[in-house]
């Protein structure tokens, strides 16, 4: 069952993660074409499958579906504020379990990760799963 979803047809590449937080960072970054960073920032994340590159992508929030690889995993979505979200890039899919995500719009120089700023320094926050 498919509870949130956000579209884009630009280039996301995994950009940052932070250990202790658990956040993971994907950025499309701004380029002569898009004139803004989208970062797609996943908090208190157990599990990555994930290609570094994706062109064009659709992110759903696919619990409770039980992901039967791993019994970590499985024992994480057990967990309340748990979610296993699916990617597809180009006819492929992937999973990331984490709690939630937030998508911002920014200006940041491309050396520079939002993971660890304070919100208003992350830019515009333009979506967010429950």
């Amino acid at each position: 069952m498919e509870t949130w979803c956000f579209n884009s047809d630009r280039t996301f590449r995994m950009c940052d993660y932070t250990m202790g937080l658990g956040q993971l960072l994907l950025r499309s970054s701004k380029n002569s074409v898009n004139k803004t960073n989208i970062d797609i920032v996943f908090f208190d994340t157990t599990f990555v499958q994930v290609y570094w590159n994706l062109d064009g992508i659709k992110i759903s929030d696919i619990s409770p579906i039980a992901f039967n690889d791993y019994k970590s995993v499985n024992d994480y979505l057990k967990k309340p504020g748990s979610h296993l979200f699916q990617l597809e890039s180009q006819e492929e899919r992937y999973l990331i379990a984490a709690s939630f995500i937030k998508i911002y719009e920014n200006n940041l120089h491309f050396n520079v990760s939002s993971l660890g700023l304070d919100e208003q320094e992350k830019g515009t926050l333009i979506g967010k799963s429950s």
